[in-house]
């Protein structure tokens, strides 16, 4: 199926112009990066409820205090 779906497109391809095709190009290049990245959250099931709410809490101060901070002088 994706074989003549292949043919399919690069026959319409053939048929517009350069100008044309340079956009069909810039367009697939977009959806391309746009394809979400990462883990599916089903993956991640296996990890819920392993950390207390106090441990969970903990972190995120931590990251909070860390990461949420603003260095002036490093400018």
């Amino acid at each position: 199926m994706a074989s003549v779906l292949q043919q399919q497109i690069i026959q319409e391809l053939n048929n517009l112009p350069l100008e044309m095709q340079i956009k069909v190009r810039d367009f697939a290049y977009a959806l391309k990066i746009s394809i979400p990245k990462g883990t599916a959250g089903k993956e991640l099931l296996q990890f819920a409820g392993i950390m207390s709410k106090e441990e969970a809490e903990e972190i995120e101060k931590i990251i909070e205090e860390g990461c949420e901070q603003i260095d002036e002088e490093s400018w």
